[in-house]
Formats: C-alpha cells, structure tokens, sequence
C-alpha cells in the first residue's frame, strides 16, 4: 500500500533530480509550471545546486521556460543587447557585434545553442580560414564565441564552453612596416603646402595614434613650453564620432613637441583663424587643432583618403594611417633612443608590447652583444669591437 502511495506522488514544479553523468558533470533536472523540462549543469554537485537554486528564483519571478531553448544566433543577439552594450565601449560593441553577424551567425547561428559541440566550432574556424580570412580574425572570431558561451555556461545554459576546448589558428608574429628615412623625407615634402601639413608632421614626428591627433585641442598644446598632452581620442562607430577615454591609463600621457614642430603649429593656428572667419555662422567651434573646414571632428575615414592620396602624388606604396606611428618608432630607434622612453612617448601600457612590435629594428644591441661575447673570450679587440659598434649606428630601415 505505501509503494503504491509512493508511486502515485507527483513531483511538483520545480523539483529536482540530481545525476552524475558519464562524463563526469552533474545535472539537475526540474519540471516547468507548463511541464517543460529543464536542465542544469555542473563541474560539482555543489554547483548544479546553486544553479538550480537560480532557476528556482526565475521561475518565482516569472520567467517562461517552455518557449524553448535558443539557438546560438538567439542567444548571441541577447547576449550583445544584455551584457555587452551596456559594459562595453561603444566600439568594441560594434566590433562583437560584425564578428556575431558577420563571421558566427551565418554558419552557426541556426544551431541550439546546446547542442553546439566542440567540433563544429572547429570545423567553423577552419572553413573561415580557408574562405581568406587571417589567423589573427579567426582568433577574435573564437574568443568573442568563447566569451559568449562561458556566459551562457554562468547561466546553466549549456553543459560546458565547447569553444574554449577549441585551439585558435596558429598565427605569425607581424612585423611593423614602416616608412624609411627617405621615404618619410618625401612624404613631408608632398604635405608642405597641404591644408592638414602640421597634422602629418605631428604624425610622423610623434607617433600619436590617429585618434588622439583628431582629438587634439589647443588646451592640450602649450607652443611656449613645448607641450602636448593626449587626454582623450576620436572614434567612428555606428556612423556617429564619438569622444572617448585614452585607450589605456598610459595613454593618457604628456609629450615634448619637437622644436621642428612648433613654427609649423603656430602656422597652422593662424590659418585656422581665417578659417574660422571665413566659415562665419557655419563654423563650429570645439577647439580642435585639426578639424574639418567648419570646425567639426575630421572623419577618420576621410583623413585616411587624404593620406592614401599623399602617397599616390608622391611615389610611395599605399599603407595605413598607423604606418605613421610606426615610422617615428623606427626613426626613434635608429637614433639609439631607449626603448623604455619610446615605450612612454607612444603610450603602450606595458614595455613587452613596443619591444615585441620594434625589436625587429633595433641591431644595434644585438651587434653590440655579438661583440661583447668576442671580446669576452679574447677574439675581439676592444677598441675594435666600438668600432664596429659605432658602424651599426644608425642601420638602413626596411
């Protein structure tokens, strides 16, 4: 009679029923007001219990667990709305939410979400490989997938991360190409008589990034002491130009302008001012250094058409804006400038990172320990060796 009792009793909503599965996870199990059943795992039972306890609240509040679970395209759109957008900068939103639609959605996106396994997200990385897609594109692609899915294993979604039991692509290191001395001598030249020549001069004798140059004002810039600070930097998102916070604390910094740059600067205000007189009404002031002809933010986009133009009229190679950047590093390190200075001037937040970008260019130290080991062992003489030192100076830029 009791086991008939106890047959008979009903599990009400929201009961659980705990296992350990074969591959070693524990899982609940618990039954929705509408007789959906539900699911949620776990590395310990310790963890499925909290989650269920989780789940328990949600049902309390009223969340609907009979409308199914989402696909993977569901899942990453709610995700970018409710956790992305409102956490992160307006760009790196953008950027997730390219790679989502772009790179993830189209291939993946009609799967259930938990039913994505860890080889067709191999399979996925592989085929955007193969259709031209870079290593280093491929790696952002899996590590905004990962980010996506280790949320929704927070939220009992799915057993387990399956994109990070996924290898990224192999990627080659990238070397910085930057411009030669020569070439850098006549790309000043073909700017000497252009509207933006102090902008490109600022680029390529201080190697600002091309947002914080747009963000310029003339309160950053003091002409009499010869300072520059970068307190905040440009961005084109979602067709919008944005103001926004340096992209690190160290790229908040303070710069010495070159002496060469302060006549070319003082020319440049002065041309502004008739600018702005002959603009009138139309004119809009947000004390830019280099803005447009009306005193608006320059389009990033536009500043790049320009710089492609330069190059074209003077015989040079197309290249990015950054190519800038790169070329004052290499002029700094041809010229024996420390690498911690350079490190500070060009506002990378930790040394390995401008030592992994321009170690390539700098043979001078490698020379100079090549010797140092031949004089140690008696090979080399010593005034030799200085010689020698002396003749790798300054090494041809590539």
């Amino acid at each position: 009679m009791a086991r008939e009792k106890s047959r008979s009793k009903k599990r009400n909503a929201g009961d659980g029923s705990y296992r350990k599965r074969s591959d070693g996870r524990y899982e609940v199990r618990f039954t929705t007001q509408n007789g959906k059943i539900v699911s949620r795992y776990g590395r310990t039972l310790e963890e499925v219990k909290r989650k269920h306890r989780a789940a328990l609240r949600e049902l309390d509040q009223g969340r609907d667990f009979s409308a199914g679970r989402p696909t993977v395209g569901e899942f990453l759109d709610s995700w970018l709305e409710d956790i992305i957008r409102p956490g992160r900068a307006p760009k790196t939103f953008e950027t997730y939410r390219n790679i989502c639609n772009y790179y993830l959605k189209p291939d993946l996106g009609q799967i259930r979400l938990d039913e994505l396994t860890p080889t067709r997200v191999a399979n996925h990385l592989q085929r955007t490989l193969a259709q031209g897609l870079s290593p280093r594109t491929v790696h952002h692609v899996r590590a905004v997938l990962c980010a996506a899915l280790s949320r929704a294993y927070k939220w009992g979604l799915v057993p387990r991360n399956v994109a990070s039991l996924v290898e990224s692509p192999r990627q080659t290191p990238g070397t910085a190409t930057a411009l030669t001395r020569e070439e850098t001598r006549r790309i000043l030249d073909e700017v000497k008589s252009h509207r933006l020549a102090a902008l490109f001069n600022v680029a390529l004798r201080m190697g600002l990034r091309q947002g914080e140059i747009l963000a310029l004002r003339w309160c950053d810039l003091d002409l009499e002491t010869r300072t520059l600070r970068v307190t905040r930097t440009v961005q084109r998102v979602g067709g919008k130009i944005i103001w926004k916070e340096p992209k690190t604390p160290k790229s908040r910094r303070s710069l010495t302008i070159p002496q060469s740059l302060v006549e070319p600067l003082r020319v440049h205000r002065a041309q502004q001012a008739l600018e702005r007189a002959a603009a009138g009404s139309e004119w809009q002031e947000h004390d830019l250094v280099f803005p447009s002809s009306k005193g608006t933010p320059i389009d990033p986009r536009n500043l790049l058409r320009t710089w492609h133009r330069l190059l074209e009229h003077a015989d040079l190679p197309r290249c990015s804006f950054h190519t800038t950047r790169h070329t004052a590093a290499s002029l700094l390190l041809a010229e024996d400038v420390d690498l911690k200075v350079i490190q500070e001037i060009l506002g990378h937040s930790v040394l390995s990172t401008t030592a992994d970008i321009y170690s390539h260019l700098s043979h001078k130290a490698f020379t100079e320990a090549a010797d140092a080991m031949d004089r140690a062992l008696g090979d080399l003489p010593a005034d030799l060796g200085q010689d020698l030192g002396q003749d790798a100076k300054r090494p041809e830029s590539n």
